[in-house]
């Protein structure tokens, strides 16, 4: 009889302990039984129901030229170092940065051209924008002013700021000068 008694009493700690192992198991399991795939697969053209308009191919190239271009590829313009105090409280803060950008021509021929007329077209094109870069430097300095040392600390917010310049240096200049990457030389906040 007391051997039956401790069988029990092994056979209720043991589904205890096993009760406890399963409700530990089903919490740690962060989403619970994996969800299952779906996969459909069709042999054949698709059909459409009639009356619905098929889509035409389009016509050229669908991505702008700046997406298939290689980075460094385009008229690279450099604006030089500026120095300007930071929108942080007290003014202590400065920012130092070198500022290159790269911009992209209105047609892809460009990249075909010899390189004596590439030359002079980038030559020609940057000639043009010296008669802008009051208004580049303008944008910058307040875009760079406009922001505080915890915005650009970052990796994330160097990045930011790029395209943050990107924006709306295409936004002000137009007339087929389009900006496709700000590259940073040089960034020192102090």
């Amino acid at each position: 009889m007391k051997k039956l008694f401790a069988n029990r009493k092994l056979l209720i700690i043991g589904g205890a302990i096993a009760l406890l192992l399963f409700g530990v198991g089903y919490f740690m399991v962060p989403s619970g039984l994996p969800k299952p795939i779906q996969i459909q697969l069709q042999i054949g053209p698709t059909q459409t129901q009639p009356g619905t308009p098929i889509p035409a191919e389009p016509i050229g190239p669908v991505a702008p030229v700046h997406q298939t271009t290689l980075r460094g590829h385009g008229i690279l313009f450099s604006l030089g170092e500026r120095v300007v105090n930071l929108a942080d409280p007290g003014g202590y803060r400065y920012l130092r940065v070198s500022i290159t950008l790269e911009f992209l021509p209105e047609s892809a021929e460009f990249y075909r051209l010899p390189p004596e007329k590439r030359m002079a077209e980038e030559t020609h094109f940057k000639e043009e924008l010296m008669r802008q870069k009051p208004i580049i430097d303008d944008l910058v300095i307040s875009i760079l002013s406009s922001k505080t040392f915890a915005e650009i600390f970052s990796l994330e917010g160097k990045q930011q700021l790029k395209e943050e310049l990107m924006e709306q240096l295409n936004a002000s200049l137009g007339d087929g000068k389009y900006v496709g990457a700000v590259y940073f030389t040089d960034f020192v906040v102090q």
